[in-house]
């Protein structure tokens, strides 16, 4: 029943279709990577925050096709906005292989040489790392995979919804 004050999203798209369901929330169409959240977002007390990263370097649902670091790797920004502003609770929205984000490496041979793709040895290690560093900050983390069709989603959609506390 609350609207969020701040939506943040690349696409023109995404933030026109947000702008129509929530029009009292502020909207910045702009690269996730160059929000600061002093500047964006309200002064005051931030009591929750949700950050949904690109989940299509994570999903099997992208085989094995190569990935971009600098995509892979979104996820960063919910911990600089809990570094930053200190949200209360902050979630977090993913597939539910976003456990196994870990180190990519460079093919060195074949048709895919120069491709960076996981390394399999290394699954859920940067994962791992992400989850150290918030509870760094303060921040108790609970994660749990669930199904949309569980909570009356048409769909059989799995989610990965991570929840980082600070109370």
């Amino acid at each position: 029943g609350r609207s969020p004050d701040v939506a943040i999203n690349h696409s023109p798209y995404a933030i026109e279709a947000h702008s129509l369901n929530h029009p009292r929330s502020r909207h910045f169409r702009m690269d996730i990577r160059d929000v600061d959240p002093v500047r964006h977002l309200l002064p005051g007390r931030v009591r929750a925050g949700w950050v949904s990263s690109d989940c299509t370097h994570f999903s099997t649902a992208r085989g094995g096709t190569p990935v971009r670091k600098d995509i892979r790797g979104l996820s960063w920004m919910a911990l600089r906005l809990a570094a930053k502003r200190k949200p209360d609770m902050l979630f977090l929205e993913n597939v539910a292989e976003f456990q196994t984000w870990g180190p990519v490496r460079k093919v060195r041979s074949g048709k895919r040489k120069g491709q960076l793709h996981p390394v399999k040895s290394k699954r859920g290690q940067t994962f791992r790392k992400f989850i150290c560093q918030f509870e760094g900050l303060g921040y108790r983390v609970e994660w749990r995979i669930l199904n949309a069709a569980d909570y009356g989603a048409p769909t059989l959609r799995k989610r990965l919804i991570l929840v980082a506390r600070r109370d």
